[in-house]
């Protein structure tokens, strides 16, 4: 089966379902989407349910990423901080290690 036809099977196949749970849940539950008075149709109630449902979404993905990008650029900036701090503190031994690793290292074989 082609990638297209695969697809479009796919796509009939989730419009139909949604469709059917749709008025399926909606009837069970006794919900109505009224608009200035006017009941809305099942499929377009549906359509309004899924696109709330991506705004949520997207809203959610916003807070998480907002969120986790905040800690780790803290943990980062703390990360940095302390290397900093560490070398400012610790750099009359390096130094002098360096240069007794420069006097002490053996000459390379010719």
């Amino acid at each position: 089966m082609s990638f297209t036809k695969s697809l479009l099977l796919a796509i009939i196949a989730t419009l139909l379902l949604t469709y059917l749970f749709g008025n399926t849940v909606f009837s069970w539950l006794g919900v109505d989407i009224v608009v200035d008075d006017h009941v809305v149709e099942p499929i377009e109630g549906i359509a309004i349910a899924a696109l709330v449902g991506v705004i949520l979404f997207v809203v959610g993905l916003t807070i998480f990423i907002s969120v986790f990008g905040t800690l780790i650029l803290v943990l980062l900036a703390a990360l940095a901080g302390l290397a900093f701090v560490g070398l400012t503190v610790f750099w009359p031994i390096l130094l002098i290690g360096f240069i007794v690793w420069l006097l002490c290292k053996e000459p390379a074989p010719e």
